[in-house]
């Protein structure tokens, strides 16, 4: 199913911009989401203030988000 790439690549730019600014994520979150199913998809992640995520540096940068999650998981144990 496409529906989990998409959501895979925009938790991990929510994750990203929440290491530099977690009020601001927070609150274009909840805007998107306050959205509910009355904007197309693309909108919802504009508003969220997120790429759609087919772009291949979006996708790149949510591998290397991923990656470096792993190692610091792997680094605190």
């Amino acid at each position: 199913m496409i529906t989990y790439p998409i959501a895979i690549v925009g938790v991990c730019q929510l994750g990203r911009q929440a290491q530099a600014d977690q009020a601001s994520v927070l609150h274009n979150y909840k805007a998107a989401v306050s959205l509910g199913n009355t904007q197309p998809l693309p909108e919802l992640f504009r508003v969220a203030g997120l790429t759609f995520p087919f772009t291949q540096l979006a996708v790149e940068e949510a591998v290397q988000f991923i990656r470096d999650q792993a190692l610091k998981l792997a680094n605190a144990t």
